[in-house]
């Protein structure tokens, strides 16, 4: 009788709600909780659109994806993982088809990372992309938090997930020191890691 309502008490976004919409709501939500000055909605949303036109999204390898649709990609994946509990290849073809996610990017990170795997992490995979979408190493982590962040903005990583991550970009990365996953390992020491906790295990370096 009744359809499930979304409001500002919820700060719930619709889940149907097309991709471009999705992170215009996101976009609203973080402009009223960061900024001292409150613009009205008008205003915000004729500057947000603009800049959206003048500045299409490109990732830091100029490819033509953003961050929101790596972000829509683990939805469905994360949905398609609870019944099946590994996501195999197929599952993010099929899934990437759906959403008119980029084949280029799809078949450069399955380059990268999961040249023969059928079996792919879910973590590593967007851990990935993120790093397509960043300028240096710390973006690419704090992207990869952003991919994962949920209705209010909030993302938590399976600690090892992260720790495994880390690890492989290690490996392929000679400027990322032996020393620094060391005292991710050590700080890092709940299941779970969000965005704060992971900044302030390395707030004494900076």
């Amino acid at each position: 009788m009744f359809t499930q309502m979304y409001c500002a008490e919820q700060i719930q976004i619709p889940p149907d709600l097309p991709a471009i919409l999705k992170a215009y709501c996101k976009a609203v939500y973080k402009e009223s909780q960061s900024s001292q000055n409150k613009s009205d909605l008008i205003s915000f949303s004729i500057k947000y659109f603009k800049e959206q036109l003048d500045n299409p999204p490109n990732s830091a390898a100029g490819y033509r994806i953003a961050l929101s649709d790596f972000h829509d990609l683990q939805e469905e994946l994360i949905k398609i993982l609870k019944v099946n509990q590994t996501l195999k290849r197929v599952d993010y073809q099929v899934t990437c088809d759906k959403l008119g996610f980029s084949q280029e990017v799809f078949a450069n990170i399955l380059r990268l990372g999961f040249p023969n795997e059928d079996v792919i992490d879910l973590y590593k995979f967007m851990g990935i992309g993120a790093t397509l979408l960043s300028s240096n190493f710390e973006a690419s982590i704090t992207n990869l938090f952003k991919i994962f962040e949920d209705q209010n903005c909030q993302a938590k990583l399976p600690t090892q997930a992260l720790i495994n991550f880390v690890t492989f970009l290690q490996s392929k990365d000679p400027n990322i020191p032996a020393e620094f996953l060391e005292k991710l390992k050590a700080g890092a020491t709940e299941e779970f890691i969000d965005l704060t906790t992971y900044k302030r295990i390395f707030a004494a370096d900076e």
